[in-house]
């Protein structure tokens, strides 16, 4: 079995992990979407990118609450509205890490905005 190194290299890690397993970067987006958290195979492959992990990494330690914000539901401890869903998108996108931005829709999926969002941007995708 491969040895997972506990550092900041999250991408070789999972690039090992894969490997070793003998499985394509399709195959491990066809599993995930199996367990109904699908993943496109050119997000998988930005994960196993280096400089997008460190990307990522800097974003999570320099905003550490808007990540919170981000991963977390809408509860009587978090509320999002529309006004911050704004803002972490614009933000999320200038500091290109837009596969972010659906991690964020998909946590929030159920406030009523959201789906408004959605539903447009499907509409505006399919002209």
């Amino acid at each position: 079995m491969a040895k997972i190194l506990q550092n900041l290299n999250i991408g070789d890690n999972l690039r090992t992990h894969r490997k070793v397993r003998g499985l394509t970067q399709g195959d491990v987006c066809a599993q995930t979407a199996q367990f109904g958290r699908p993943v496109l195979q050119s997000t998988y492959g930005k994960m196993e990118n280096r400089n997008h992990t460190k990307r990522l990494l800097k974003f999570i330690k320099t905003y550490n609450g808007l990540w919170q914000l981000i991963c977390t539901p809408s509860n009587d401890d978090v509320e999002m509205d529309m006004k911050k869903m704004k803002m972490l998108i614009e933000k999320l996108h200038k500091e290109s890490l837009d596969e972010i931005i659906v991690v964020l829709l998909t946590v929030h999926r159920k406030e009523r905005y959201v789906e408004s969002l959605i539903e447009h941007l499907t509409l505006k995708m399919g002209n």
